[in-house]
């Protein structure tokens, strides 16, 4: 690493979780395009991964170098965490007084939340000696694509460049994971946030004041995969909901209104959850869904994790009437984006920046915290409406898609601001 001529190619490093790595943030696959428009060479800085990295464009005008992920095990480990974290040389008294500050002691959650992100940067700093050559050029850009994890080690690096960190949900709201450590040391030294909504933009504001550093929205996008077949009449109302399955997605709640208008024999034609992720909550959600006694108007099927085109592909070919999601908090999913690109309607709660890709136009939007008979009673009253008016809500998504979350136009605005 410490090769790089830093200072005659004004580098762009982009600091990811896994990418190019697994099959996570498939968005920067959409972004990097981009990124390489812009004629500087990128290196791609990921966290961890494992296995052999997915393609990634190139140019000689815009090289990609793709950095060994800076630490070799998952944070998630948590036994090669406490042991990577711990046996090194790396000062260890820097989060002495966030510790007390931000008084840490009150919550047990607070107290490991702030352990695993101390033990990470260690972990991270020990064995990348070469991140602190950043600190000599003021050529290079830093790009950290999430608010957490990596960006913990900005104020270790001293850097004279750029520095842009991007905020989307969970790396973003406080209650999505209930404390982000350091923030009070790293948000002074942002040039540049760039949370993907105007509700993640308020929210820094008003959340941290002062130390909040300057902000500019920069929308996340999708490319156009075209529209999706309309819905035959007759046919099974398609339903689909593609997510990590994770607790703050709240499938349950989907899960309880099908069984509430199931049971009580309310449901106008039959009908087809298709569940497309994979996570922790799944066999919790495989149990409840083989406990009950399923008929040929209620079937549901779980995809577990599938690659990205093949996705596209499903949206593509599959007359979907709705998609689904009721999480409990979120900064703009591009699940959504992906599911009006192709002009189907989308029922979520107003969480995060949901409302502003949401509305009732274009399918339904929940409150915050729906009961599971309110959720039932709104997918009633969807599948109820005539084809004519499911119809518009499916041009409205369309067009909602084409005027704020087309991909092209988002990602050249924000390569702008690099």
């Amino acid at each position: 690493m410490s090769g790089w001529d830093t200072e005659s190619h004004p580098f762009i490093v982009l600091f990811t979780n896994t990418y190019p790595y697994e099959t996570g943030e498939t968005f920067l696959e959409t972004e990097l395009p981009h990124l390489l428009s812009l004629k500087r060479p990128i290196v791609l800085v990921p966290m961890y991964g494992q296995g052999k990295a997915r393609f990634i464009p190139s140019s000689p005008q815009a090289p990609v170098f793709v950095a060994p992920p800076l630490l070799p095990f998952s944070p998630l480990n948590r036994r090669k965490l406490l042991f990577h974290g711990l046996c090194n040389f790396t000062p260890a008294f820097f989060a002495v007084n966030d510790f007390f500050i931000q008084k840490v002691w009150r919550s047990g959650s607070k107290i490991w939340r702030f352990a695993t992100s101390w033990l990470l940067l260690r972990a991270a700093l020990y064995r990348n000696r070469w991140l602190f050559d950043l600190k000599h050029s003021n050529q290079v850009t830093l790009y950290f694509y999430w608010g957490d994890k990596s960006v913990g080690l900005l104020p270790f690096l001293s850097h004279k460049g750029k520095t842009i960190v991007r905020f989307h949900g969970s790396d973003l709201y406080e209650e999505a994971n209930g404390f982000h450590p350091f923030r009070v040391r790293i948000l002074p030294l942002i040039d540049l946030a760039c949370p993907v909504s105007q509700h993640g933009a308020d929210y820094l504001r008003l959340r941290y004041g002062a130390i909040a550093p300057p902000i500019s929205v920069a929308r996340l996008g999708t490319i156009d995969h075209g529209l999706g077949p309309v819905p035959l009449s007759g046919a099974p109302f398609q339903m689909v909901t593609c997510a990590r399955l994770v607790s703050l997605k709240r499938l349950h709640l989907v899960w309880e209104a099908l069984q509430l208008l199931h049971h009580t024999q309310r449901l106008p034609f039959p009908i087809q959850w298709t569940i497309i992720g994979d996570g922790p909550v799944r066999p919790e959600l495989e149990t409840s869904i083989k406990a009950t006694t399923l008929s040929d108007t209620l079937s549901v099927q779980l995809l577990r994790d599938i690659p990205h085109d093949t996705v596209m592909q499903f949206y593509r070919n599959t007359p979907v009437d709705l998609f689904v999601l009721t999480s409990s908090s979120e900064g703009v999913p591009v699940s959504i984006m992906e599911a009006l690109s192709f002009g189907i309607p989308v029922m979520a709660t107003a969480v995060g920046g949901v409302p502003e890709l949401v509305s009732d136009e274009v399918g339904c939007l929940l409150p915050i915290n729906p009961p599971a008979n309110e959720v039932a009673l709104r997918l009633l009253d969807y599948m109820e409406l005539p084809p004519s008016k499911r119809n518009a809500k499916r041009s409205a998504a369309r067009n909602v898609w084409e005027t704020g979350w087309n991909g092209d136009v988002n990602f050249k605005k924000f390569c702008s601001l690099l």
